[in-house]
Parts: structure tokens; sequence; C-alpha cells
């Protein structure tokens, strides 16, 4: 007796239908070339095309991968937010860079900091059900996530701007809701 798509729980589908539209996206740019911000935006993309597959998976009982699941989480995170470090340390313009270039350095040192609790710690992917330490490196992660998009937005010129703003709109939101995911894990377990 198989399973249909009915009887699938709600987590499976729509983490199978972010796959796919991730997918979709990653072919227009694979076009876009060997540049540093696109090979980093193809990164961002996959391994938040990965996570969402595992996920769909575990979700469907197909795969009992959680501790593969903790870990592209936190890579997608990462991902997202060197994209966006990268981004702002290479832009230039008239205004000084150095209150910019601070920011990107504190949420690279929370990034660091999560992704070596990640890997060093083992009680950090809820190996047992323990889910505050999991959720204290996801809040830092979403914290930095939306610092970094907020110095990134501020540190664009009005006019330039339009440029950004979808990748900061999307991102913002992707840190926005892990942040009030998180916050809620570690209030209520």
């Amino acid at each position: 007796m198989g399973m249909t798509v009915q009887s699938l729980p709600t987590g499976a589908v729509t983490y199978a239908l972010g796959t796919l539209a991730y997918l979709v996206l990653l072919p227009g740019l694979l076009r876009r070339g060997e540049r540093l911000d696109a090979i980093l935006f193809i990164a961002a993309v996959g391994t938040s095309a990965a996570w969402t597959a595992a996920t769909a998976l575990h979700y469907a009982g197909w795969w009992d991968g959680a501790r593969v699941v903790a870990g592209l989480e936190v890579a997608r995170l990462v991902g997202w937010q060197v994209l966006l470090a990268a981004v702002i340390w290479v832009r230039g313009g008239p205004r000084p860079r150095l209150l910019a270039r601070r920011h990107v350095v504190a949420a690279l040192g929370g990034i660091a900091a999560a992704g070596l609790a990640v890997a060093l710690l083992p009680w950090a992917v809820d190996p047992l059900g323990v889910v505050v330490p999991r959720a204290v490196v996801g809040l830092v992660l979403a914290v930095a996530g939306l610092v970094l998009t907020e110095t990134l937005f501020r540190n664009t010129t009005p006019d330039q701007r339009w440029q950004i703003k979808f990748l900061c709109l999307a991102v913002g939101l992707i840190c926005a809701y892990d942040m009030f995911f998180y916050a809620e894990a570690m209030l209520f377990g």
C-alpha cells in the first residue's frame, strides 16, 4: 500500500513545494556567471534546496535524518548571511563603510560561533529532544541575518536600492520568521 499526496503530512508537502521553488530558481542562477556574488547566491539557494528536501523527506517519514536536517538548517542560514556579508563588503559608494564593515564582522563572528556550536557540541543539533540549545543557535543566526540585511539596505544609496530590494526582502523575511520561530521554541520548549 503506497502513500498518496493526501496521506502525507502538511509539512512534507509544503517543504517539497519549497524544494521545487528553489530548484526552479537554480538554473537561472547558474547562467549568471562566475562572479563571487553569483557563486555565493547559488550556494545559498542550493543549501536552502537541500534543507527543504531533507526536511520534506523527514516529515514524510521516509528518512530519519534529524541531525542532517539540523546541520542543513544552519548551513542554509549561514549561506544567506555569507552572501549578504560579501555584497556589503564589496559594494562601494560615497558614504563611509566603517560602520557597515563593523556590522559584517560582528555578524560573521556570530555566524562562526553558532557554526562552531553546531559542529563541536553534540547537544546543539538536538539528538535527545533538547530544544533550548539549538534554539539559541538559531536565534543568534536569525538576528545576525537581520542585522546584515538592515546593514546592506541602509548602506546602499537610494538610487541603487532597487537592485537589492528583493534580496533584502527575501532574506529579511527568512530571518524574521526564524527569529520568531526560535524565540518561541526558547520560551515554550
